[in-house]
């Protein structure tokens, strides 16, 4: 735990905290919440942010404005675990460590928690062929740590623009994200979609700016050299990274079960919607070691290169129309809509340029 101990649950519906020390099959998330507590100090401004993982089944994140809160179910830190053990298992990433790259895809298209909850997460040399593949096992804490932090910088993100469940802002309450939910009609529906849409473009800068003030200094760290050297050594490849940190979320926390007739009642846009979102908000980074070229060029690359780390990852066939099903007429009105409300939701103060 954190140190946190005075944390009030009760107000999530996210169950008991989770003792992160007592889990001998998975000692990860214990890393994750003191990652989690570093990172929050760092983004947290003037008061400080509370963090615990929780007992709760679903797949799901909470954030309070009032308490300054941030809750992540033990759920979803294991499903984390379990996608990101499937893609350094499959050898995704072939210059770390001496992986067996084999892929025999398998036809399909089941959803990613779907294919992932037949699959128990255990640390163990009997469950993890790598688990003695010393720069495998610093890809899979790396890719792990990073997918959460997009979820963390989420519900900062919330908590620093003074959200709150309400319709009005600057209410006071408890976000749940992961939820599906509606609301009464399309207008309360586009104010929450913003309000989500804001936090994402917060996670994103957030994410960004933290791998790469952390790499831009990690030459004397063996574990940050090593992943200097082979996989985030520019901006433009911790950009990358920062990219593929949210389409590995977002893939987890697709239901799968909205249409454009439901969308447009949703608390939360579809998943693969909020993933162009995001990819919109990165047209405007602004870095001196990235030039607009590259950027766009790293935001047209994205949606391969998460598809091909998925796919190859849980041995399944490309699936490249991810992202389509939130083309056309209908969904860019939706997106209008919801961007004709993202200035409610955004502290200007906090607003960033790059």
């Amino acid at each position: 735990m954190n140190g946190n101990e005075t944390i009030d649950l009760s107000r999530f519906g996210l169950g008991p905290r989770l003792d992160t020390r007592a889990m001998p099959d998975n000692p990860w998330l214990a890393c994750l919440e003191w990652d989690a507590v570093q990172v929050l100090a760092a983004v947290s401004k003037t008061e400080s942010i509370a963090f615990a993982f929780t007992e709760s089944m679903y797949l799901q994140a909470g954030a309070s404005t009032a308490s300054r809160q941030i809750l992540v179910s033990g759920s979803l830190g294991d499903m984390l675990c379990r996608l990101c053990a499937a893609i350094v298992g499959a050898g995704v990433f072939i210059k770390l460590g001496n992986p067996s790259v084999e892929w025999t895809p398998e036809t399909g298209a089941a959803s990613v928690r779907s294919t992932l909850d037949s699959e128990p997460f255990r640390w163990s040399p009997a469950f993890i062929p790598w688990h003695g593949d010393e720069e495998r096992v610093q890809l899979f804490l790396f890719l792990l740590v990073q997918a959460h932090r997009f979820v963390l910088l989420h519900e900062a993100g919330h908590i620093l623009h003074r959200h709150g469940p309400s319709a009005e802002p600057r209410g006071h309450g408890a976000i749940i994200d992961g939820r599906e939910s509606s609301e009464a009609d399309e207008a309360a529906a586009a104010s929450s979609m913003a309000r989500e849409l804001v936090a994402d473009a917060e996670a994103f800068h957030l994410h960004f700016q933290l791998l790469d003030h952390q790499f831009a200094q990690a030459a004397g760290e063996p574990m940050g050299a090593l992943l200097a050297e082979k996989l985030v050594g520019t901006p433009r490849e911790r950009l990358r990274m920062t990219l593929l940190s949210a389409f590995l979320i977002f893939q987890i926390l697709d239901y799968r079960t909205w249409s454009i007739e439901t969308a447009r009642l949703r608390t939360h846009p579809p998943a693969p919607f909020r993933v162009k979102a995001i990819y919109a908000t990165a047209v405007d980074l602004k870095h001196p070691g990235i030039t607009q070229q590259e950027l766009i060029e790293e935001i047209g690359y994205a949606r391969l290169l998460g598809s091909v780390v998925v796919d190859v990852g849980l041995n399944r066939l490309p699936q490249l129309s991810w992202l389509n099903q939130v083309d056309g007429t209908e969904f860019d009105e939706l997106f209008l809509r919801i961007y004709a409300e993202m200035h409610k939701w955004a502290d200007p103060a906090l607003l960033k340029s790059g």
